[in-house]
């Protein structure tokens, strides 16, 4: 998400004409080869609604010209989604300027505006998530599938930062052409084709778009790792080598994460109440990349963190772990990543504390909300939830918990609805049986029926 101010290109295939863009523009017959070699991996997916991201911006229009045309072929419904962050004063003008645009093209097209930025830095990250909960929010009401027009320069971009932030394996996959976030499968069918080839297929096709200034500024690391792209020797670097290597490696990661899989199961339970439980003996055996690797794939889940902990804080923790775990004296409880890591009925268990801040949050305009970047709710627009605080905890523990199944610091960490006195309703019912789709169900407040929360278990790239 680009903060600075965008300059409107009108007729940008005049303006552009005489740059030496890629001669080779993209055809739509290659553009639907790419997309329907991505879009036949979903199964449960393939009669779906079509959403596409609409930024403004030449990979997006073009995203959109693409599918308009393929959606007419397929006879599949398509909308675009147009943004307004809301952090220009006019953000709003700018989002109207690209739906005209769209309307010029025959995409129909709707805006939706972000709710207001309190934050005063990491403003790009804040955009960033918040447009991207949006996008799937609305995707999500439809049962759609959301199309992002990420291209093979910001593959190699992606792959280049994480690499000089020392990611290992994992980063150098890049970017990922299918994805899942909360649940809404995210396709970036533009993938394989160059900024430059963008270029010239909207030159080639008279496709107008916003040119934002601040993708020249040197201040955001991108834009730094974009120009020494631009300089390196084309005789002895391609964008396409790159990104052959990405996919090789990204084949790699899944083959290893397909084998962790299998080697977790019956040693590493996630429950759906927002804890994760591992075995230690099990855990102890494993060689110390493999067991690292599960560390932190799981204080990121548990924890709801948007990335990884850094490499040293793993290495550090595992130490620890394995050094004073069976020795209970020496072993105390570790907080990581928003997590606690302790000791519980001899097993190792990782649990998530509670932001200090508690920050009550309101169900959006698409019924759908990412609570803590761990909790999907689903429920009526304007319904409000927080965590408990401590008493309010211990009560619901005791009320549904007196047996001590479950440690007591999950209690304090499953978001409550909060009734229209602005009071926690603290009395609970938990169903064993359905608390995957119906976690908790408050006997007062609202219908049950309308509401559903659901601990997130997918990793976004």
């Amino acid at each position: 998400m680009n903060l600075k101010l965008t300059k409107h290109v009108t007729k940008n295939y005049q303006e552009n004409s005489n740059k030496k863009f890629c001669q080779k523009h993209i055809k739509q017959k290659e553009f639907n080869y790419s997309f329907d070699n991505i879009l036949k991996k979903l199964i449960f997916f393939q009669n779906s609604k079509i959403f596409v991201g609409v930024s403004g911006g030449s990979d997006s229009m073009l995203l959109s010209f693409f599918i308009k045309r393929w959606a007419e072929i397929n006879q599949r419904k398509f909308q675009g989604i147009i943004v307004d962050h809301g952090l220009r004063k006019k953000s709003f003008e700018e989002a109207v300027i690209t739906q005209r645009r769209l309307n010029s093209l025959g995409i129909q097209s709707n805006i939706f505006k972000l709710n207001p930025n309190d934050k005063r830095s990491g403003v790009q990250e804040w955009a960033r998530y918040e447009r991207m909960s949006l996008l799937t929010g609305i995707t999500s009401m439809e049962r759609g599938i959301l199309l992002l027009g990420h291209h093979l320069n910001d593959q190699v971009e992606t792959i280049l930062m994480r690499m000089k932030k020392n990611t290992g394996f994992k980063g150098a996959g890049g970017i990922n052409p299918i994805i899942e976030w909360y649940g809404v499968p995210i396709i970036r069918p533009m993938l394989r084709f160059s900024k430059s080839q963008i270029l010239s297929t909207c030159v080639h096709n008279k496709i107008s778009f916003e040119s934002d200034m601040s993708n020249f500024d040197e201040k955001y690391e991108r834009v730094r790792e974009r120009n020494i792209l631009e300089k390196l020797n084309r005789n002895f670097f391609s964008l396409q080598c790159f990104d052959r290597m990405s996919l090789a490696i990204r084949k790699i990661n899944k083959e290893f994460d397909n084998a962790l899989s299998k080697s977790m199961f019956g040693n590493v339970n996630v429950d759906k109440l927002g804890w994760c439980e591992i075995n230690f003996q099990w855990f102890m055996m494993l060689h110390q990349i493999v067991a690292k690797k599960i560390l932190s794939t799981f204080l990121k889940m548990i924890g709801g963190q948007r990335y990884p902990s850094h490499r040293n804080k793993i290495d550090n923790i595992y130490e620890y772990i394995i050094n004073h775990f069976q020795n209970d004296v020496k072993f105390c409880n570790r907080t990581i990543a928003g997590c606690k890591i302790r000791k519980w009925k001899n097993k190792l268990i990782l649990v998530r504390i509670p932001n200090q801040n508690n920050q009550i949050m309101k169900i959006p305009l698409w019924k759908k909300l990412i609570f803590d970047g761990r909790w999907i709710i689903s429920g009526n627009i304007g319904d409000e939830f927080s965590y408990p605080n401590y008493n309010q905890a211990i009560k619901i523990r005791k009320t549904i918990d007196p047996q001590k199944k479950y440690p007591w610091e999950i209690w304090s960490s499953i978001p409550l609805k909060i009734n229209a006195n602005k009071a926690l309703d603290c009395i609970f019912n938990l169903d064993e049986m359905t608390k995957g789709t119906h976690l908790i169900d408050s006997i007062y407040g609202f219908n049950k029926k309308h509401l559903k929360i659901e601990f997130n278990e997918y990793s976004q790239n």
